[in-house]
Parts: structure tokens; C-alpha cells; sequence
């Protein structure tokens, strides 16, 4: 089985997805934390270009998942307006609505991958 997922375009994939999505959710952390230092610039992270470019590549299945694995997260300084007379970056309102989305963007993710290894375990039980 580990085997097979390893070779496994979709897991991989959601492999990645999983870890971009964690570094997501600590880039809006140290946002919210700093919301109030004077002079911060908020961090975005774009991990679904890596993941693009990894998935329009060539080569065989196994080439695809070993791309996909070795696909980057880009962390970006955001220098935007300030919100505040203290040139902080940090709209507080937009941290929780991406926190919010990563939110229901890590659930999704769960929820497939759960899917993926039950289908595993499926074939794996009845030999199919």
C-alpha cells in the first residue's frame, strides 16, 4: 500500500496541499501576533502555483508524484497601506477570513485523503 501511494498522482498532491496549507496557517499566526508591531508587513504563502506547475509537467506517474512532493511553498512579504497610523500591514479582519478559508481548505483536504486510504484499504481487503 505504501507503495502505490507513493506512486499516487492524487496523494501526492494532497500531500502537498496538506503542507502548504500548514505553512498557510502559520504565516496568519505570526500576522495576527504582530497585528499590533509597528512597521510589520504581513506574509502571505502561495503553495497552489508550485502544486500547478508540478502537475503540468511530463513524465510518468511516479516522475509526476516525485514532482509534486518536491514542489515549493513561495512566502511573500506583502508590503501593502498600512491599516494604522503605525505602518502595520495587518488588516485583522482579512487574517480571519483566510484563516476561515484555510480552514475549510485543510477539512476538504482531510476528507479526501481519508477517502483515498479507505479505497486503498478496500482493494487491499478484497483483492480487487
Amino acid at each position: 500500500m505504501l507503495d502505490a501511494l507513493h506512486r499516487d498522482v492524487t496523494w501526492a498532491t494532497l500531500e502537498q496541499g496538506m503542507r502548504g496549507l500548514s505553512r498557510r496557517e502559520q504565516a496568519i499566526a505570526v500576522n495576527v501576533d504582530n497585528v499590533n508591531t509597528p512597521g510589520y508587513k504581513r506574509h502571505e504563502i502561495d503553495f497552489k502555483t508550485g502544486l500547478r506547475e508540478a502537475l503540468a509537467g511530463s513524465g510518468n506517474r511516479t516522475q509526476l508524484s516525485s514532482q509534486l512532493r518536491g514542489s515549493e511553498s513561495r512566502e511573500f512579504v506583502i508590503d501593502t497601506e498600512s491599516f494604522n497610523n503605525d505602518l502595520n500591514g495587518v488588516d485583522i479582519e482579512h487574517e480571519m477570513k483566510l484563516l476561515a478559508e484555510t480552514s475549510i481548505d485543510r477539512a476538504t483536504n482531510y476528507s479526501l485523503m481519508q477517502k483515498k486510504l479507505r479505497t486503498y484499504k478496500m482493494v487491499m481487503r478484497d483483492g480487487r
